[in-house]
């Protein structure tokens, strides 16, 4: 049996982080958009072009495209469902709550712990794909209003990390072994960059909930929000791995760690983008109280997930 031991280990910094940034709102003059015009603008495009340079052809692209794939199947679900959290959310940002998921932080240590460097790896393709969504689609569609898709649409070319994302596809196509010969001079500075992406993300999400009145929160919707998202992420996830696997698109392990994908809280990222181009106060505290309770039932959640398998995959 996996020690909890370990498993709480590893899930403790991010909760560590998120009382951080909650004193930090509480007791300093630190104001979230300085955190996420740092993280917008610097921290989340070093994190994705260390992401887009590290990835390779192959299996490894196949799994990049099934996370991204995945992302977007929930995007669209989470819009047709928008209609049943009455209103205080704008339907770009109901769909980024069901598809952007904190693949990063909370999958990968998670699945290096009980699955070794081949389940990390693993992991690690999903990431990129679920990073190239969040910070491109993700971003245009939680910054959109109602009826605005083609303004949301509009920012994509405004995004720090699509360009990212070019200039490493391009370093790779153009000059063959530049992406090793960055990652080996440049890897501390990537690293840093992407702790800091972890570090910053998960503050905001304390920040956020500092001065939230936990009695007027609508509760209700958000427990229905959460649940759905569960259902539709374990249900696309379980129909998808029911298909690719028999194929031998996926593998054994890729499946079962395909299927934790129901078992991750939201990404800190829509606090970025929520605090940075926020419609309003109201939706960004239910977005961060939202998170939060993501990321404390991530915990009870992947504990099943590794616990009792027969939940998942024999």
């Amino acid at each position: 049996m996996f020690p909890l031991s370990i498993l709480i280990g590893k899930l403790a910094p991010a909760y560590v982080y998120v009382l951080a940034g909650y004193l930090a709102k509480r007791l300093t003059p630190i104001r979230e958009k300085w955190i996420a015009h740092c993280l917008f603008y610097v921290f989340i495009p070093m994190t994705v072009f260390k992401g887009a340079l590290s990835s390779d052809a192959g299996h490894f692209l196949i799994l990049t495209g099934l996370a991204l794939m995945t992302s977007c199947f929930l995007a669209v679900a989470g819009f047709y469902l928008r209609k049943k959290f009455d209103g205080r959310l704008a339907p770009g940002m109901v769909s980024c709550l069901f598809s952007y998921l904190n693949i990063g932080w909370f999958g990968i240590p998670i699945v290096q712990a009980v699955y070794g460097p081949e389940g990390a790896a693993i992991m690690t393709a999903f990431y990129v794909g679920g990073m190239l969504f969040g910070n491109t689609i993700g971003y245009s569609l939680a910054t959109a209003g109602e009826g605005s898709w083609v303004k949301g649409l509009s920012k994509l070319i405004k995004i720090p990390s699509i360009y990212a994302v070019v200039i490493a596809s391009g370093l790779k196509l153009g000059f063959v072994g530049s992406d090793h010969l960055i990652l080996e001079r440049a890897g501390f500075l990537l690293k840093f960059g992407t702790l800091m992406t972890s570090i910053c993300g998960m503050g905001l999400v304390g920040m956020s909930i500092a001065y939230t009145q936990f009695r007027k929160v609508p509760w209700g919707m958000l427990g229905q929000l959460l649940a759905w998202r569960f259902a539709c992420i374990l249900l696309l996830t379980s129909s998808l791995q029911a298909i690719l696997l028999p194929i031998g698109v996926i593998t054994a392990l890729d499946a079962r760690i395909y299927l934790l994908f129901a078992a991750l809280p939201i990404a800190a990222n829509l606090l970025v983008f929520s605090a940075k181009d926020s419609k309003g106060q109201v939706e960004y505290e239910l977005v961060g109280i939202a998170l939060f309770a993501s990321t404390v039932l991530s915990f009870v959640l992947l504990l099943a997930a590794i616990y009792l398998p027969h939940l998942f995959l024999s």
